[in-house]
């Protein structure tokens, strides 16, 4: 109950710019807390186990045709494909794991660029054009906006609560939203991506190579 005064107090002693910060913390922290139980482990892995048993049942009744036994078979085939890649198109799934195979990388390795990465022709394309606008907005705007946030944060505090409690505002601020914040919003670093993107350049060459 104290912690809710003090917050009121320091909203009224400070004003609106007080105001939206505070706002910006509790939205920042419920998009943190809502992004992190999207798809909670335990949940998908019933709604898994159940639809696949589902569909086990069907492929192994021998009196439906066998064209819906094949169906159910492909779609247990995607259902693995997709816990296993982190992606939902069929042909994208198939090219990822082939491109594991080929670098020795963990099958989820490429859920950190799902925005960027799609299937088109045969290939897998990177949207290299979009990866860049993000990492430009998270490098100049996203990422100075939300530093100034901390200051600003630990300034108030500070003049409120007391210089001596300086260590515990800033662990404070870091923990509690200002890291969770920028592990949400940052795009993977460039290095990463750009061994990716040399990673499917030439698994697309290799295999444009090997249909001809």
């Amino acid at each position: 109950m104290s912690t809710i005064k003090d917050i009121t107090a320091l909203i009224l002693h400070y004003g609106w710019p007080a105001g939206l910060i505070f706002i910006g913390v509790i939205t920042s922290g419920v998009i943190y807390h809502w992004l992190r139980r999207a798809e909670p482990a335990d949940l998908y892995k019933i709604v898994f186990n159940r639809g696949r048993r589902n569909l086990e049942h069907i492929v192994a009744n021998k009196t439906l045709p066998k064209d819906i036994r094949d169906l159910a078979q492909a779609e247990i085939n995607y259902l693995f494909s997709k816990k296993l890649t982190g992606f939902n198109n069929p042909r994208l799934q198939k090219k990822l794991i082939n491109l594991a195979k080929c670098y020795y990388l963990r099958s989820r390795h490429f859920v950190g660029w799902r925005n960027y990465l799609s299937e088109r022709n045969g290939k897998i394309i990177f949207n290299i054009s979009w990866y860049k606008r993000n990492w430009k907005f998270f490098c100049f705007i996203n990422f100075p906006i939300i530093t100034l946030a901390l200051i600003a944060m630990i300034l108030i505090f500070t003049e409120a609560i007391g210089i001596k409690q300086l260590p515990f505002i800033v662990l404070g601020n870091f923990s509690f939203w200002y890291l969770p914040w920028i592990m949400m919003t940052s795009p993977m670093p460039p290095k990463a991506t750009n061994e990716l993107v040399a990673y499917i350049d030439e698994f697309n060459a290799s295999h444009i190579k090997n249909d001809l």
